[in-house]
């Protein structure tokens, strides 16, 4: 089984800790069979004055090599005209002209049997038209906010569904995006759930006092959010109930690691509520440092409004540390009353009360650790495996292409 994995949420020169999930099922996947990532990303000029103006895209898109070796796994980053909010009606089009050519060039020089793009919008919409060029099977992969925000959105929701009506087979990471598709008229045989795994050997228990001492931190209540800045993980509501969370616990410390195009905004938010003294914008950090920051918490906190299902949170869990988080996406189901506690997303003031209350009681964080041990990235890249079989078999419909173009 040769696949190509195509999807714009990977790691890249400029940012390794970029889609690191991503990676960590394509190494998983390489074990089974022979895999390569096609990355789309935008071309961003090297223009200074172009950079001085979009500052976060300059960070992030400005210089990115062509192609690079991931744990065995040679991802490819092909890259399309955009132009930052201007662009967005035209993502998916913009996206497929850019790249197919990279793809079929790698498609004659050595033949995919199936293609597999993770995220429905632009990713997926792309894909399939790519595909449909390629007499390519392709399965589609919902990962939350395609099917929680781009679905509701009326330029993109019929792409969507005419790709994921095209397409050889879906899959969701949870339950309730596979529940979103159906309701919105796609055969529910068609879907199949696989939850993300988790790297049990870098996330597990450790000592919490040593992981304060390496980290430098004192011995206070500690909150930790490991979360992209960005306004559908809710970070901004974290800060918010970090006032309510010092009213009881005046000591308490919330340390927020990741980066995002909100860090301004959130710096700004902190010091208007004067938190600067509680929470700390930590900035991205290597994977391996992720497992770090878990195990100085006392509880991790995922206050999204929402997810689909967050590599954190089992992270967290896999750690040993219970979660404080919103009732959303896989969250619903993971968090039981011996992991943690959950809220109904976007209510600060509840988050901030339930964050206190973890905090003031006794977990059993050996027994949260443990129940995480089977949910490892080869289950879950043994169950892509079975699905991408299935649609190898499948015979590309007549026509796709003309209905994806319409």
């Amino acid at each position: 089984m040769r696949a190509l994995l195509f999807s714009n949420l990977f790691p890249t020169s400029a940012d390794p800790t970029r889609g690191v999930f991503t990676r960590q099922l394509a190494a998983e996947l390489n074990r089974l069979g022979e895999i390569e990532v096609s990355v789309p990303l935008p071309w961003f000029p090297g223009n200074p004055l172009v950079a001085r103006l979009f500052p976060a895209y300059a960070r992030e898109f400005g210089s990115i090599g062509a192609h690079q070796q991931w744990d065995g796994v040679t991802a490819h980053y092909p890259r399309y005209a955009l132009i930052p909010k201007l662009s967005e009606r035209a993502h998916d089009q913009l996206m497929y002209f850019g790249v197919r050519a990279s793809v079929a060039r790698r498609h004659r020089e050595q033949r995919f049997d199936v293609l597999n793009a993770h995220w429905l919008y632009p990713d997926g919409v792309a894909a399939m038209r790519i595909g449909a060029d390629l007499k390519l099977p392709v399965v589609l992969t919902a990962l939350g906010c395609d099917v929680n925000d781009d679905l509701n959105h009326p330029i993109k929701r019929p792409r969507i569904l005419a790709a994921a009506h095209a397409a050889a087979a879906l899959t969701t990471v949870s339950q309730p995006l596979a529940d979103g598709l159906a309701a919105a008229g796609i055969p529910s045989h068609k879907i199949t759930v696989i939850p993300n795994g988790v790297d049990t050997a870098r996330f597990s228990p450790r000592d919490r006092t040593a992981c304060r001492d390496a980290l430098g931190l004192s011995e206070r209540p500690t909150v930790v959010c490991v979360s992209r800045l960005s306004h559908e993980k809710g970070v901004d509501l974290l800060v918010a109930a970090a006032r309510e969370l010092v009213t009881k616990l005046p000591d308490a410390h919330v340390f927020i690691v990741g980066e995002g195009l909100m860090r301004a905004d959130l710096v700004r938010q902190i010091a208007a509520l004067g938190l600067g003294s509680v929470v700390r914008l930590v900035g991205g950090v290597a994977h391996d440092k992720v497992a770090e920051w878990m195990g100085a918490a006392d509880v991790v906190c995922m206050p999204s409004r929402r997810e689909g299902h967050p590599n954190a949170a089992m992270e967290a869990l896999a750690c040993g540390r219970p979660l404080v988080a919103s009732r959303t996406g896989a969250l619903t189901t993971l968090i039981t009353a011996a992991r943690g506690l959950t809220v109904a997303p976007g209510d600060a003031r509840a988050l901030g009360t339930a964050l206190i209350a973890a905090l003031q009681r006794s977990w059993d964080n050996a027994a949260i650790a443990a129940s995480m041990r089977e949910d490892s990235w080869a289950r879950a890249a043994a169950a892509y495996l079975r699905v991408y079989q299935q649609a190898a078999e499948l015979t590309v419909p007549t026509g796709t292409r003309a209905a994806l173009s319409s």
